[in-house]
């Protein structure tokens, strides 16, 4: 009986917090991305990026939304079962972000790193497809 409550708890020890702070990084086309994770880690901020669509590399355009951090799971209901599965920890945490043209999917490796992919497809019709994009925690000097 001791064994699964052992068991789920080294899981959940295991699982990567994203540390809260100011990650940077870049996309798959050499360009910038930055973004905050605030809130013990559970939710990312600023997100702001720039693609080939812009002529000035130092402009770009930031996601209009404070996106939460998953970071567990809710299993299937076996067959026949009646009572609803607790809530897993998830190996990597994820955010993920679906409107106004954007579309962000990404995942924490380590508290200090995020690897995902980016795309926004502007009112103008300019859409470079989706850029994968890796980023780390910005260490301030001192």
């Amino acid at each position: 009986m001791l064994l699964p409550l052992v068991l789920a708890a080294t899981v959940a020890a295991a699982a990567p917090v994203p540390s809260d702070g100011a990650f940077a990084g870049v996309t798959s086309e050499v360009l910038g991305v930055t973004f905050n994770v605030t809130g013990g880690g559970q939710r990312v901020s600023d997100l702001h990026f720039v693609n080939q669509c812009f002529a000035d590399r130092s402009a770009g355009i930031g996601v209009p939304a404070s996106i939460p951090v998953r970071t567990t799971y809710r299993p299937k209901r076996r067959k026949g079962s009646r009572h609803r599965p607790k809530p897993r920890p998830l190996k990597q945490p994820t955010f993920s972000y679906t409107g106004a043209g954007f579309t962000v999917r990404a995942r924490f490796t380590s508290p200090s790193h995020a690897d995902g992919t980016l795309r926004w497809v502007s009112p103008g019709g300019c859409d470079t497809g989706t850029l994968g994009f890796g980023a780390d925690v910005i260490v301030q000097p001192g």
